[in-house]
């Protein structure tokens, strides 16, 4: 019985000698490696987590209303001027909805297709005339005026003027307006004449 008692209390201090040394060693390893310079693995994989949580998508670009793309050659469609979040190719950064298309810089998307000259107005005449009057397009600070009024002519006014078809001038509204009447300036561009430049829009990258 005391052969077998001493047998398991030299068993134990067998076990527990064994893990001492285990732990010695690992300690001489870990002083080992910070002693020639080489990092502790345990900071390692932090710095490593770290570096993962920062990595960013590559290629990214912001769209019409803030949505993030990736497009190839990495040009997405002017927030500012497009209304419509796609890809585009270099020299057409405006996407307008309205004609399905991307156009050059200073393009004015409109409302609609059958808005301005297929859904855009140029750089010179931007403001969208609605298919009602017309369709085509007017100079900056006009209004368009409906070509049934004006023998199938289409002609814009100045804002704060309005078409007057009785003569055939932009009549002054407003009781303090002086009365004299002014010429009203004819569209530079019907929408049956022109084709405006445009490119397909780009496909996103996966």
């Amino acid at each position: 019985m005391e052969d077998s008692r001493f047998d398991q209390l030299a068993g134990n201090v067998a076990q527990r000698m064994e893990r001492r040394r285990l732990a010695l060693g690992v300690g001489a390893t870990v002083a080992a490696l910070l002693a020639t310079g080489l990092p502790d693995p345990v900071e390692a994989g932090k710095k490593k987590k770290r570096k993962k949580k920062k990595k960013k998508k590559k290629g990214m670009c912001t769209s019409a209303y803030g949505q993030k793309l990736r497009c190839k050659p990495n040009q997405c469609c002017d927030p500012g001027t497009s209304t419509i979040a796609s890809c585009t190719e270099v020299g057409f950064p405006t996407c307008c909805a309205s004609s399905g298309m991307a156009h050059p810089l200073g393009t004015t998307c409109c409302s609609s297709y059958f808005h301005g000259l297929g859904g855009v107005c140029t750089t010179d005449y931007p403001v969208c005339c609605s298919g009602s009057l017309g369709s085509g397009c007017c100079l900056p600070n006009t209004h368009c005026c409906d070509p049934a009024e004006f023998n199938g002519e289409q002609y814009c006014c100045p804002i704060g003027t309005i078409c007057d078809a009785g003569t055939w001038s932009c009549s002054p509204t407003g009781a303090g307006a002086a009365r004299k009447a002014s010429t009203p300036l004819l569209r530079g561009e019907r929408a049956e004449n022109i084709t405006p430049e445009s490119q397909p829009f780009a496909e996103p990258m996966a």
